[in-house]
C-alpha cells in the first residue's frame, strides 16, 4: 500500500511512541476498522 511520505511519517512518530513496529500498529488500525465496519452491516 502505498502512503503519502508526510501519512507514513506520522504513523512511524506514532509507532515510537508507543513502542510498536509502525507495520504493526498499521495492522492494528485496519484490523480494528475492518471489525468495526462488518459489525455494523
Amino acid at each position: 500500500m502505498a502512503l503519502p511520505a508526510n501519512d507514513l511519517d506520522a504513523i512511524k512518530k506514532l509507532a515510537k511512541r508507543k513502542g510498536l513496529p509502525y507495520q504493526q500498529l498499521m495492522r492494528a488500525w485496519l484490523q480494528e476498522r475492518l471489525k468495526n465496519e462488518l459489525s455494523v452491516r
